[in-house]
């Protein structure tokens, strides 16, 4: 090879490895945190949020409880964030899922009954301009039923669980019943795709708790792990009972306190508990961007091995209840009386 052209070859090698250094990520202690203020322009309708949707900069939707008033949900444009009135029979939007381009909600939806108005499982499909109601269903014998979560990963594959062990999957033609025994509260359902699907549940009898861990197996469902113990019990729980978020082989689940395991493994860890508060969701983007946030303005990012507090963001009057991050940033929402709060990180 001649020198001139091995000196050409060395220089494009340098140039190449140059443009692929890998990015370096700030951590959320160094972002920059703004906060948002939420007051509803409708009256006689309150709002507590519940779900954050990301599909842009310019294209956010925060969704939620509304007490059954107006049903109404935040979207923000790239400039500012407006409340809308959503025309729809869904009421207390709890989870949103952006499914091959399209939004999917679990609320809960009007139900007429001899005796008066009651209230049943609703599954939405959702845009700007549009939205239908795709699926209602509720539990012979209960009321007050509605859907916690949703989840999927292709519009012919979707699960959906909720109150007294409802649970229905959509396979592009149907919706099968796969329910629980109402005994069951199915909260929130976590995975990549469905050999690694699991769900977090609970019930509440008397002075007593039991806690679940649900795991999708060839197309049915098997409780993998419980625990029954009376609730003033809280500080020894095996595993959180209000969220669950599985990233690679780990499962999150946050309660009265934030716990973690292997999926082959049987022991779970507890990473840490405060005595006096809830953790209400766990979030992340990596096995290294984990939230983790709920009551008393406990803010959580967790890097796969030591938790940080987000003290830039606490605020011990709100509950946060929901976060979201690609890792670049993070959007975590909260409410203290009437009014919702937005934390934006950069």
């Amino acid at each position: 090879m001649r020198k001139s052209n091995l000196i050409l070859l060395i220089i494009i090698i340098l140039i190449l490895s140059c443009g692929n250094d890998p990015e370096v990520l700030k951590h959320p202690l160094e972002y920059t945190w703004t906060i948002d203020t939420l007051e509803l322009e409708v009256i006689s309708t309150r709002f507590r949020p519940t779900e954050i949707l990301y599909r842009s900069e310019n294209d956010i939707y925060i969704f939620g409880e509304n007490g059954h008033y107006n049903p109404v949900y935040w979207h923000y444009n790239g400039s500012d964030w407006q409340d809308k009135i959503l025309v729809a029979n869904a009421w207390n939007i709890l989870a949103a899922k952006l499914i091959n381009g399209d939004i999917y909600t679990a609320a809960s939806t009007q139900w007429f009954l001899p005796e008066g108005c009651d209230w049943q499982g609703s599954i939405d499909k959702f845009d700007n301009s549009n939205v239908e109601q795709i699926f209602y269903a509720h539990v012979e014998g209960q009321r007050g039923t509605e859907f916690n979560d949703i989840w999927g990963d292709l519009d012919d594959n979707i699960w959906a669980g909720g109150w007294h062990g409802l649970l229905y999957h959509y396979n592009g033609t149907s919706w099968v019943n796969h329910s629980f025994p109402d005994t069951v509260h199915i909260r929130h359902l976590s995975g990549a795709d469905s050999s690694g699907l699991y769900g977090i549940a609970y019930y509440m009898i008397a002075n007593k708790i039991n806690g679940y861990l649900l795991k999708l197996v060839d197309n049915g469902w098997i409780i993998e792990d419980q625990y029954s113990m009376e609730y003033s019990d809280y500080l020894f729980r095996p595993f959180g009972h209000l969220d669950i978020y599985v990233i690679e082989d780990k499962i999150y689940t946050c309660g009265d306190g934030v716990f973690c395991k292997q999926m082959l493994d049987s022991t779970w860890q507890k990473l840490w508990q405060f005595s006096n508060y809830k953790f209400r969701d766990v979030s992340g983007s990596a096995p290294d961007s984990i939230y983790i946030v709920g009551d008393g303005g406990n803010a959580i990012f967790w890097d796969g091995e030591s938790p940080s507090q987000l003290d830039s963001i606490y605020y011990p009057e709100i509950t946060y209840k929901k976060a979201w991050t690609d890792s670049k940033q993070a959007l975590i929402v909260g409410y203290s009386g009437n009014t919702s709060y937005v934390m934006w990180g950069k």
